[in-house]
């Protein structure tokens, strides 16, 4: 039997994502899976699947809709596969009783990547975030809102940022708090783009 080839790279990804066993563990790695999404489906593949996925979700959404769990709910039928997807089409009250169950877990959509984070393998991406978080710690510096040291140690880091380096040895949490002493926006994304680039930077796609 063929199927479409949206419906076909669609249980691709679903195997590849394997959401049926990671999504029982106690933390999931969205990156990670991210990352290993994006060696094995090239941008238009993904454009596609994402496009499939999103139909998918607007009939499910018929269903159930309404809150960021009723939206979870979706994503976890969705990455069960095409069978579970049609099954629960098929019987509208398998959704409503695992919603009231609360039996799926956030989120297999967050393992799926977007066109525009296929950017984030190279510098150019980082560049930008640096130039602007950047000039942001300067106007602090001269307002004499951010303590020297803490000034340094960020330059530190965005220069680290410049070279693709992105350290082991710091955690989220660390450079959350480090930043948002003073500002919260310079406090995220110094984290989101140290998560980013150790993910992401230099990874090798499939074009």
């Amino acid at each position: 039997m063929s199927f479409p080839i949206n419906e076909t790279k669609f249980q691709e990804l679903c195997h590849v994502v394997n959401w049926n066993e990671i999504y029982l563990d106690k933390e999931v790695y969205f990156n990670k899976i991210k990352a290993t999404v994006m060696t094995q489906f090239s941008k238009s593949e993904i454009e596609d699947v994402r496009e499939f996925i999103s139909n998918k979700d607007r009939e499910l959404a018929k269903i159930i809709d309404g809150s960021d769990s009723a939206w979870d709910m979706r994503s976890q039928i969705i990455g069960e596969g095409l069978e579970s997807i049609k099954e629960h089409l098929k019987h509208p009250e398998k959704i409503l009783k695992r919603f009231e169950d609360k039996d799926f877990k956030e989120s297999f959509l967050g393992c799926i990547p977007f066109v525009d984070d296929y950017d984030m393998v190279n510098i150019e991406y980082y560049k930008e975030a640096v130039e602007y978080i950047n000039d942001r710690i300067n106007e602090h510096f001269f307002k004499k809102l951010i303590h020297f040291r803490v000034y340094k140690k960020i330059q530190k880091i965005l220069n680290e940022f410049l070279a693709g380096d992105f350290k082991e040895e710091y955690t989220y949490g660390g450079l959350q708090d480090l930043g948002s002493v003073f500002d919260q926006y310079i406090g995220n994304n110094l984290a989101n783009y140290w998560s980013d680039g150790k993910a992401f930077y230099g990874l090798q796609l499939k074009q």
